[in-house]
């Protein structure tokens, strides 16, 4: 059988579409799109890493937390560090 005209490999399946058509596209897919649909997301994976969580075994550096006390590298920063001024 012979090959007709347009059969080839070399064939375009539909004809071209623009730049501005595909960024349009794309755009409305970025993000979660809104709170409802982030937290649909996120539940499965954060549940899934419950399961590996560390216990919280210094009760008493998370009361310090919730004071609003300051902790740098792990250890408690009493006063914040001030540079000295150059007169």
């Amino acid at each position: 059988m012979a090959e007709q005209v347009g059969e080839g490999p070399c064939e375009i399946a539909g004809p071209v579409m623009s730049g501005h058509a595909s960024r349009l596209r794309t755009k409305v897919t970025r993000g979660a799109g809104s709170r409802t649909a982030a937290l649909a997301m996120v539940f499965k994976p954060v549940e899934s890493a419950q399961k590996r969580w560390r216990a919280v075994n210094a009760p008493h550096v998370i009361a310090l937390v919730g004071a609003g006390v300051r902790f740098e590298r792990g250890q408690l920063v009493e006063r914040p560090r001030r540079r000295p001024r150059h007169e």
